[in-house]
């Protein structure tokens, strides 16, 4: 199995569905303002309980997507996965383009 597959699997585990991308978001953005959120901060922010907030963050926790303190949630990035997916995708790009370009064009009718 090639690195990209290796990677499109890893993606595929640890989709990502609409409500929990809103909910990394706000960790997001509470990570760049310069702090690190309570479950309270995230519950204001998303409008919603505290429990739905925990229940949430737990599933993100469990996928690896969000590590958690006793006092807050941190958002960490695994950029080297992140980055070969990038990266694969661009050499397959690079690939199909490179390729169309070195090969001579017919006209049509010949």
């Amino acid at each position: 199995m090639g690195d990209y597959q290796k990677v499109w699997r890893e993606f595929e585990r640890n989709e990502v569905t609409h409500s929990a991308a809103h909910y990394l978001l706000a960790v997001a953005a509470f990570g760049k303002s310069g702090r690190d959120p309570r479950a309270v901060d995230i519950a204001r922010t998303l409008d919603v309980s505290r429990a739905a907030v925990s229940l949430q963050i737990r599933a993100l926790r469990d996928n690896g997507l969000v590590d958690v303190a006793d006092d807050h949630v941190r958002l960490e990035v695994q950029l080297p996965w992140f980055l070969s997916l990038l990266a694969n995708k661009a050499k397959a790009l690079v690939q199909k383009q490179g390729k169309l370009m070195l090969e001579k064009p017919t006209k049509p009718g010949r």
